[in-house]
């Protein structure tokens, strides 16, 4: 069954695990080559910018799950830049802590809560509190995933998982990781936390717009899954509407947002490579006077979505 017609959903999603996927050396290789080209001419990359500051935007605080692990400390930085280049700026835990000598990040997540929280109250301030972790899943995978907190509250605010990879994962793919969990989380922060002013300002959002989307040579189950992510996943989502889908692999929408054009061609590029797509190989995206084309390209698989066993 097609989409006919979706707006703005306010509930907390938290995803479950998707299916364990294993990529091929050769295909992890040439994502991790084309990965490279869109960080050199700045396709994925997100560099870090001086934030502006603003004394009513509430502190955030990062918490890698295990900071003596290299996966995890580049985890976690990747997690710092992704979210900083969506208006997310964070802070070092242990200035806001009254012993700064010693780092609060050592004494574990629920230790670090409790301290934060406690300077928070005394300050009669809020913040966010993010941890990261990859978790160990069968066939020696780890799943990296994102919680976010509001502090002093403890109310739970974003929780999302991204699709698993190896435990001896390569930079690349977990920049990849971040970038696809902090547009996600942002998008379930945008819906679950409007009462925390914890955004510098939206450097992704622009006036409300619409585009006019065709999802060609992808069959219905895949055009559902890819909907369903834009719709709540993306941050600045308004409406779909089917406006024609009278073939089997092509389907014609509009997609009303207020994500600026750029950040909306990345965020799918991302999404698509997170399955295991090679971009101009797998998959082509298009876009000229607000026509978006989502393109699969020679029958490519789009990782497991849709699969019958």
């Amino acid at each position: 069954m097609q989409y006919q017609r979706h707006t703005k959903s306010r509930d907390l999603r938290v995803k479950p695990v998707r299916k364990l996927v294993v990529w091929s050396r050769l295909r992890q290789l040439t994502i991790i080559f084309h990965m490279g080209l869109f960080s050199l001419f700045g396709g994925i990359f997100t560099p870090f910018h001086a934030a502006v500051a603003d004394s009513t935007v509430i502190p955030a605080f990062i918490d890698p799950s295990d900071g003596a692990n290299l996966s995890s400390r580049w985890f976690a930085r990747e997690i710092e830049a992704a979210f900083l280049d969506l208006g997310l700026r964070l802070t070092d835990p242990r200035t806001a802590t009254t012993n700064t000598a010693r780092p609060a990040l050592a004494n574990g997540s629920g230790r670090l809560f409790d301290q934060l929280s406690a300077a928070l109250k005394s300050q009669k301030q809020a913040g966010l509190l993010i941890e990261t972790n990859l978790s160990p899943v069968e066939n020696d995978r780890v799943l990296p995933t994102v919680r976010i907190t509001a502090l002093p509250s403890g109310r739970l605010v974003s929780s999302v998982a991204s699709l698993d990879v190896a435990q001896d994962v390569s930079r690349d793919e977990l920049r990849v990781a971040a970038l696809s969990l902090a547009r996600r989380a942002t998008r379930q922060m945008q819906d679950n936390s409007r009462d925390l002013a914890w955004s510098n300002g939206a450097p992704w959002a622009g006036d409300e717009y619409m585009v006019t989307m065709t999802i060609e040579n992808f069959n219905g189950c895949q055009q559902n899954y890819i909907l369903e992510e834009m719709e709540t996943e993306f941050p600045g989502f308004v409406a779909i509407d089917l406006v024609d889908a009278s073939q089997s692999h092509y389907a014609s929408y509009t997609y009303r947002t207020t994500a600026k054009q750029q950040r909306l061609t990345k965020w799918l590029h991302i999404f698509f490579i997170e399955h295991q797509m090679v971009p101009g190989q797998d998959f082509t995206i298009l876009y000229h006077n607000k026509k978006l084309r989502l393109i699969l390209e020679n029958g490519a698989k789009f990782g497991t979505v849709c699969i019958t066993m």
